[in-house]
């Protein structure tokens, strides 16, 4: 009996848990084998606690706390037990290690779209001033009343100025 209920257990475990928790593990072979140590120790903590709050009743009031492993048991009742506040310790180096990871990643990835953007930018510069500097040979000769040969530019603005530059010539 102890047996099925362990089983109905982790099966609870792993509805509860939306399917990320079940006492069944694979084989290498393939098949699969009930090992369920996580949801055993959980189930002994509480069976073994409650046998004890059963003989500690006897007993008067009381508070009892039981940490067995990281599963915990609570129970109070004093009717003087101040308000609890619960804390849970999780070691900095793994908070941190997480964080740094994440801050490198996203320094790398921005630096990566500064030197994009700063190329792209380069690129994009050096045609509007090619295109800026085509123009101003046809802009003198306009200006000296001379007829004004206007080449192909790169942006739209600039062909647009070509544009008229070649119409006020004729």
């Amino acid at each position: 009996p102890r047996v099925r209920r362990v089983a109905a257990l982790c099966e609870l475990a792993g509805h509860r848990a939306g399917g990320s928790f079940s006492g069944w593990l694979p084989t290498p072979d393939g098949r699969l084998l009930f090992q369920p140590p996580g949801r055993v120790k959980g189930w002994s903590v509480e069976q073994a606690f409650s046998a004890f709050l059963g003989r500690l009743e006897r007993l008067g009031p009381h508070d009892a706390l039981v940490n067995a492993g990281g599963d915990i048991a609570v129970s109070c009742s004093r009717t003087d037990t101040p308000d609890w506040s619960v804390a849970i310790g999780i070691p900095r180096q793994i908070l941190e290690d997480g964080l740094r990871r994440t801050t490198m990643l996203l320094a790398w990835v921005a630096a990566l779209l500064l030197a994009i953007s700063a190329v792209l930018a380069r690129l994009l510069a050096g045609r509007i001033a090619g295109s800026v500097r085509a123009l101003m040979g046809p802009a003198s000769a306009l200006g000296r009343g001379e007829p004004a040969v206007v080449p192909a530019v790169a942006f739209q603005e600039a062909d647009e100025l070509a544009h008229a530059v070649g119409d006020a010539s004729e």
